[in-house]
């Protein structure tokens, strides 16, 4: 049995505030962890309304490390 389109998107969110929180939580990363971190937060934001799930993203804004990817994504 599938979930419901909104429960799939609230679960993908709280995935999305997962890594950010962990990627937040270091001062400095590798260039794989940025590139994989990078590619996982874009992933999870294509099957999230963006609205939602720019609030989470914006807390990357100031971050030393935070990929170009999402910093596109958080001016778009």
């Amino acid at each position: 049995m599938s979930r419901p389109p909104e429960r799939r998107q609230e679960i993908s969110l709280l995935y999305l505030q997962a890594i950010v929180e962990q990627f937040l939580g270091r001062k400095g990363h590798s260039a794989s962890d940025i590139k994989q971190f990078a590619k996982l937060a874009a992933g999870l934001v294509e099957t999230i309304d963006f609205c939602a799930a720019f609030p989470v993203l914006d807390m990357l804004r100031s971050h030393p490390d935070t990929p170009i990817k999402i910093h596109d994504l958080i001016a778009s």
